[in-house]
């Protein structure tokens, strides 16, 4: 609470008006302050309290002082100005301060009836050492002080200053919040309340304000025999109780018999005391904090629908919410292996494959018509702090069981149908086959080309018949048949998928050439079904590209992941179709891929399996500075690296030039 004190020269004119809204200094009646003088005419400014931020502001607003308004010597322009304690302020002739009055403390009345002197010391001359009773005391705080709450802290603290120190009024000022403050009072019988005893308010508040330790003494020279009558203090001893930079309060003592004079061995010693009660309370803040964040953290994961596990880098468990308990069925699971909470459920998890891996996917089995069947797919996060030694990995459980299940009916509608088309289209590659043996001869050179096309077109929807029954039985069947555990070698992977494209490669007059480094990549999965996604990244690179282009397939090896580049000249991929390119049945626009045939299922299938090998797929177009061609990037989990002498002789299969480039 601020409040304002107005001086005429030295001389107080009006003490302690609060700031509690717009106090305005001038000579009309209905302003808050009156002041007035014969040699000025007016002055006026408003003092106001801004509230909006953490901490209250005093601000000053000169409205147009006959003398002017004047803060640390510098003139105010109109503008409001931040002002406080420290500030010198003057008003026309008159000087204003501001004071932080800790009046809603709740303290003890004032007994600064008088002038008086005050010693400040901060800080005091150290001793080597204390008296043994004052160390003993202060031991015996140290030690019992850190299992006690606030209130049998200061308690605590109260008797260990009356047994060192006497005194007839103690004061600890608490202020743990800007609206939780503590005061607590004692005189010589014990705790009383702060309506029955005085404190000096002008040591209390500099104590606050400035942030210093005190040593005040009321008894001047030549005036002992009035001093002594005085219902006041006549020593005092007040030290802040210092969090950081931060005052939190503050400790009183103060004696009103003239034979008790304090010195700075008191002061040290009440300093020691108050640094252990700050310590203290500000241990119990920062545990209040964590606790409160830690609660805040549990229900925010609580209320999380996907699952969330905390485990160490052993994989074992340490945290979890309760989602996750409910996906494992309720199990204990802090504390035991991930393993183990994973068995009796069908999963793709292995420790050996992370973090190359970065998910891997977990099958929950129905447990009647009230739970059924469930699938998760669960992503690993690890923790980066490499000093952290507590949690090591984050692992979120995604329900993907909805959206399977659409992909599985979508697949399978697709399958179905592939399937009812190939009898009719059986049918017509027959007649189509049968007009072109038999009636050759009697038909002239229109009709024939118009036979010869149909059949062509019909042997075209056959094999598109076949790539749709194909991918969509794979997608069907490849959750529960993924190897992901194998070892293959990427190099036998690469050559067989260009050795499967070697007639398209041919037909086309297409170049592929693999640059791998002297080393045998090998790589973490099911072969087979990598094989595919090699094959169909070829395919659509020599498909898609301009006769004579070629295709560069390269790899390298980082952080246990294996990225794998084909690169072509190729016109590139339209940027507006990048984002739909890996959608099932997508097929870029006939305008820019030249009524190339296909069916807008190879990308969609290759993602699709490397993400279940817990990799990536990325297509980037263009990839050349003139705007043309297409990187592919695969990136799949390393299993080792074997070294082997570098080959340099270009491979050739009867039917495609491939060239090894040595790295």
């Amino acid at each position: 609470m601020f409040a304002l004190n107005f001086y005429q020269n030295r001389k107080l004119k009006i003490a302690g008006v609060p700031i509690d809204g717009a106090v305005t200094v001038g000579r009309e009646l209905d302003n808050g302050v009156i002041l007035s003088h014969s040699s000025v005419s007016r002055h006026h400014a408003v003092f106001s309290i801004d509230s909006s931020g953490p901490e209250p502001l005093v601000l000053l607003r000169d409205l147009g002082s006959t003398n002017g308004c004047f803060v640390n010597d510098t003139k105010l322009k109109g503008d409001a100005l931040r002002v406080g304690p420290d500030d010198l302020i003057k008003v026309g002739i008159f000087r204003v301060e501001v004071i932080d009055k800790p009046a809603t403390w709740g303290l003890p009345p004032s007994n600064d009836e008088r002038e008086q002197t005050i010693l400040y010391e901060s800080p005091p001359i150290w001793r080597e050492s204390l008296p043994v009773d004052r160390m003993r005391a202060l031991y015996e705080f140290a030690s019992q002080g850190t299992q006690l709450g606030s209130e049998e802290l200061l308690a605590l603290a109260s008797k260990k200053i009356s047994a060192c120190l006497e005194f007839d009024v103690l004061c600890i000022l608490v202020r743990n919040g800007p609206s939780e403050k503590m005061v607590r009072t004692w005189d010589r019988s014990g705790a009383c309340s702060p309506s029955r005893v005085s404190i000096s308010r002008s040591v209390l508040e500099k104590c606050l304000r400035e942030r210093v330790a005190i040593l005040a003494d009321k008894k001047e020279e030549g005036d002992e025999e009035g001093t002594r009558g005085w219902n006041a203090m006549t020593s005092a001893l007040c030290v802040p109780l210092l969090s950081g930079d931060q005052s939190v309060g503050a400790i009183y003592v103060d004696s009103k018999s003239p034979t008790v004079i304090y010195g700075k061995e008191d002061l040290q010693y009440l300093i020691l005391i108050a640094n252990t009660v700050a310590s203290n309370l500000s241990i119990r803040k920062v545990l209040q904090d964590l606790r409160e964040e830690a609660q805040k953290l549990e229900a925010i994961l609580s209320s999380l629908q996907e699952g969330v596990l905390i485990t160490d880098k052993d994989f074992r468990i340490i945290s979890t919410n309760s989602t996750a308990v409910t996906i494992f069925g309720g199990k204990k699971l802090v504390g035991t292996q991930l393993q183990e909470a994973l068995a009796g459920l069908s999963h793709t998890f292995h420790p050996r494959a992370l973090p190359g891996r970065a998910c891997f996917q977990l099958e929950t089995p129905p447990e009647g018509k009230s739970r059924p069947r469930s699938v998760y797919v669960a992503t690993v996060s690890k923790n980066t702090e490499s000093e952290q030694q507590g949690w090591h990995y984050v692992i979120c459980l995604h329900d993907i069981t909805e959206s399977q299940r659409l992909e599985r009916m979508k697949a399978m509608l697709v399958n179905r149908l592939a399937h009812k088309l190939r009898t009719p289209l059986t049918v017509i590659s027959g007649v189509n086959s049968l007009l072109a043996s038999t009636t050759a001869p009697q038909l002239d050179a229109e009709l024939k080309g118009l036979v010869q096309q149909a059949a062509k077109r019909s042997d075209e929807c056959a094999a598109l018949i076949e790539r749709f029954v194909e991918y969509t039985s794979l997608n069907l069947d490849h959750g529960a048949a993924l190897a992901l555990y194998g070892a293959c070698a990427l190099e036998e992977l690469v050559a067989s998928a260009v050795d499967t494209n070697a007639e398209l490669i041919t037909k086309t007059a297409f170049r592929v050439v693999r640059r791998f480094p002297p080393n045998t990549f090998v790589v973490q999965g099911d072969g087979m079904k990598l094989r595919l996604v090699f094959l169909h990244i070829i395919e659509n690179a020599v498909k898609f590209g301009k006769p004579g282009g070629f295709l560069e397939i390269d790899a390298e090896e980082s952080d246990g992941t294996i990225r794998i580049r084909f690169l072509d000249n190729g016109p590139g991929i339209p940027p507006t179709e990048l984002e739909n390119i890996f959608q099932m049945l997508h097929q870029v626009d006939a305008d820019d891929t030249g009524e190339v045939p296909g069916a807008g299922l190879g990308l969609w299938f290759a993602r699709d399996i490397v993400q279940a090998h817990g990799g990536n797929i990325r297509i980037t177009s263009p990839a050349s500075p003139d705007g043309g061609g297409t990187l592919v990037e695969v990136l799949l989990p390393a299993v080792a690296r074997e070294s082997r002498p570098a080959r340099d002789v270009e491979w050739k299969s009867p039917t495609v030039r491939i060239a090894r480039d040595p790295a």
